[in-house]
């Protein structure tokens, strides 16, 4: 191999070495969310039109769902809100009823990989519980167990076969 080749080869590893990092790298709850930067929560509202006693009016906002990330990007709780069907006409006015349908809490261990997601109602009792299962660096299960402990649902990850 040439001098020219060689030089070219060494500079074409040292990019590569330089580029696998970054793509190797896991991206965060924040960075699958599409989000850039430090967002710290993000709270989804929508609201709609009805014609009402002959007039047009837009409704309150209605909460669907708030989502808090940790520093790392990781969310650390989610909330979700019960829907349209919440909506009340009293007084020719509308008066919304924004009630938490589920909360759930998020922990991670200390490598920054979820450990488990905890459900709850809106008046705090348990409704059920993720745990997801490792081997070395690699999610293999998570499981479901409902609020009597039995198991609701288990899901495996498939590893796909190495060709030796």
């Amino acid at each position: 191999m040439s001098f020219g080749k060689r030089q070219l080869v060494i500079t074409l590893l040292i990019h590569l070495m330089c580029y696998l990092p970054v793509c190797s790298q896991k991206k965060t709850d924040r960075q699958v969310a599409g989000l850039n930067g430090l967002v710290k929560s993000v709270r989804v509202e929508s609201s709609f039109f009805i014609y009402l006693f002959g007039e047009l009016k837009e409704t309150n906002s209605n909460r669907q769902s708030f989502t808090a990330y940790d520093r790392k990007g990781n969310i650390t709780t989610h909330f979700s809100y019960k829907g349209y069907d919440e909506l009340i006409i009293r007084d020719r006015s509308i008066v919304k009823k924004d009630d938490l349908e589920k909360k759930g809490t998020y922990s991670y261990d200390s490598d920054g990989r979820l450990n488990d997601v905890v459900w709850v109602n809106s008046a705090g009792s348990l409704l059920e519980k993720d745990l997801y299962v490792y081997e070395q660096d690699k999610l293999v299960a998570m499981v479901r167990y409902s609020s009597s402990g039995a198991i609701e649902k288990k899901q495996t990850v498939v590893k796909p076969h190495s060709s030796l």
